[in-house]
């Protein structure tokens, strides 16, 4: 699956950031509200990889 969106980058507060995700990404990850998951960020790459959170 690859689907592409431009988002900005946005500033929530004084230390924390957002960005936007668009609802067909959510819909064919089967993302669902309060769902835990992991944030990987790979610098050498520049890609952020987000997986379902497993105990």
């Amino acid at each position: 699956m690859k689907i592409r969106a431009v988002r900005k980058l946005g500033k929530n507060s004084k230390y924390s950031y957002g960005i936007l995700i668009p609802p067909r990404i959510i819909r064919a990850l089967k993302l669902r509200e309060k769902q835990k998951l992991v944030i990987i960020a790979d610098t050498k790459t520049k890609r952020i990889i987000i997986e379902d959170w497993k105990k």
